[in-house]
Formats: C-alpha cells, structure tokens, sequence
C-alpha cells in the first residue's frame, strides 16, 4: 500500500535539512524525523566536485591541464555536510490520535485527556 502524506516539516537551509513527516498507511500512521545535518571539516583533493582547471581547483593533483602551474603544498579545506540521523515509527491511527491529543494539551497546558475519554 501506498503512504499518504498526512503533514510534513522542513526547516529552511542546508543540503539535508531537518524534517518530520506524518503519513498514513492503511489503519497506520507513520511518523518520520530527520535531525539536522551535521558539517564533517575535511580538504578537498580532487574528485567528482573538482574537475582540473575548474573554479575549485586548487592544483594539488597532477591532473592540471597546466602542468606549468606549480602543484599546492596543500589542499583547501572543506566542509562536507552529512544527512541527519533518521528514524521512523508506526502506530495505529487510534493510538495516534490519542498521543496527538495528550501532546496538544500538554503544550497548551490544560490536564492531558484520558484514553477512554479520547474515543479510541
């Protein structure tokens, strides 16, 4: 079966941004967090995001078509980011919007509301 997106949020910037998704699938509803990106500080030798001459090459590899240029004493320094830890949870609908209800009144400071009382 197909999930059907229910709700989702993203915060704005970065390659992997934060996001919680709610969607539902058949009776279930599925919940599904990433936690923000997180930058890994490396160099940048040459790769797939540096082609030799390039606007990021810094000539630290023989590949240079100007050979003439000297080779750097080092690479440029880079920051990678790297995609967020993940993780996803399944709960029947019912439970769901049980727990949905508890944590709205919770934020909103009134007594959390009894499961009977909630029709599930």
């Amino acid at each position: 079966m197909t999930a059907e997106c229910l709700a989702a949020f993203t915060a704005f910037g970065g390659t992997y941004p934060p996001y919680i998704n709610f969607s539902l699938d058949g009776d279930d509803v599925v919940v599904t967090i990433r936690e923000a990106e997180t930058q890994i500080e490396g160099v940048r030798v040459c790769g797939r995001t540096c082609h030799p001459g390039g606007a990021h090459c810094n000539n630290y590899c023989n590949m240079h078509p100007d050979k003439s240029i000297p080779m750097a004493d080092s690479p440029l320094d880079h920051c990678f980011p790297r995609e967020g830890k993940s993780a996803q949870m399944r709960m029947p609908v019912g439970a769901f919007w049980v727990l949905w209800r508890k944590s709205m009144n919770a934020l909103a400071g009134k007594a959390c509301i009894d499961v009977a009382d909630s029709g599930a």
